[in-house]
């Protein structure tokens, strides 16, 4: 007879390669190592970075920008916003007072 207890499977997903991308420029905003006011690499010098395709480029920019780290602006690049500073202090002191 067959049971009648559900079987549980759990999958586990991979990252997107974009949230990847994404993950990488911000942990070098939080760092330090791309300022504020800082023009990003273009298209074709982030996907050699990285080793993706410029679909995967886009997207991971438009959640940048999406998220206000970072601002397109048509035919000069990608520029990192100038209050970024204030935007991961903030997030550091709630998830400091998180932990409390």
């Amino acid at each position: 007879m067959a049971s009648d207890t559900a079987i549980s499977l759990k999958v586990e997903r991979k990252p997107k390669l974009s949230e990847t991308v994404v993950a990488a420029i911000r942990k070098q905003l939080q760092a330090g190592e791309i300022q504020p006011g800082q023009k990003l690499p273009t298209e074709g010098q982030l996907t050699e970075t990285f080793g993706v395709s410029r679909t995967v480029i886009r997207e991971a920019l438009a959640k940048l920008a999406a998220d206000g780290l970072v601002e397109p602006r048509q035919g000069a690049g990608v520029f990192v916003t100038e209050h970024i500073s204030t935007m991961f202090g903030a997030l550091a002191a709630d998830m400091g007072s998180k932990d409390s």
